[in-house]
């Protein structure tokens, strides 16, 4: 068994990842869950290449993994005032990338937005789909 936790959020534990668990509006996922399956292996993979992407421009990890009431946030970073969540996705054909996410699963994410806004009005929210391909290439579409 393998984690699938790619690294833990950063130990200069950012504040607004201390004001969400604080606050109670979501969960972190447990630390390690087993990953079985190619499907669950290649998500983490993808994970680990945008986080790696990201990390190297600065951006610190809070969550890897948040459960809120409306849905599960895969990544969730922080700089400055500003937080990203993101939604990652594996793509084996680039031209079907939006077959990848269901209108469902975006309006979630969207709508996750949209509370962490009126919660936390300190910072600036925006929502990606990360798509990482056969390649590790990541690429971002703001939701």
């Amino acid at each position: 068994l393998k984690s699938t936790k790619v690294m833990e959020p950063s130990t200069t534990a950012s504040k607004f990842r201390q004001l969400v668990l604080v606050s109670g509006i979501a969960k972190a996922l447990p630390e390690s869950k087993s990953i079985s399956g190619k499907a669950q292996t290649t998500g983490y993979l993808a994970e680990a290449n945008v986080i790696k992407l990201l990390q190297s421009k600065k951006w610190i990890l809070c969550f890897q993994g948040l459960k809120t009431d409306i849905a599960e946030i895969d990544l969730i970073f922080e700089k400055s005032n500003e937080v990203i969540l993101i939604e990652v996705k594996t793509l084996n054909n680039s031209w079907r990338a939006f077959e990848r996410i269901h209108k469902k699963q975006l309006f979630k994410l969207q709508s996750n937005r949209v509370v962490f806004s009126q919660k936390f009005r300190r910072y600036k929210f925006r929502a990606y789909v990360a798509w990482v391909d056969k390649q590790n290439r990541v690429s971002f579409v703001d939701v």
